[in-house]
C-alpha cells in the first residue's frame, strides 16, 4: 500500500493521480515535476487513498 497519493489537477479538474510510497518531501519534489508532464496547475498528497486525509497541497508558481 502507498504511504501517499499524489493527486494533479487542472483548472480545478482532476488531471491524474499517482501512489507514493516514501519520504513526504521527496513526493512533494517529484509532485512539482509531475506538474509539467501532466499540463496540471495544482497537486495535493493526501494520505493512503485518492480520498484520503490531505497532507499537502501546491499550485503551480507557489
Amino acid at each position: 500500500m502507498a504511504d501517499y497519493v499524489i493527486v494533479y489537477f487542472k483548472n480545478g479538474s482532476h488531471v491524474s493521480s499517482s501512489p507514493w510510497s516514501g519520504d513526504l518531501e521527496i513526493a512533494k519534489k517529484v509532485a512539482r515535476d509531475g506538474l509539467v508532464r501532466r499540463s496540471a496547475d495544482e497537486f495535493q498528497i493526501r494520505s493512503d487513498t485518492l480520498g484520503g486525509p490531505l497532507i499537502w497541497e501546491e499550485r503551480r508558481g507557489s
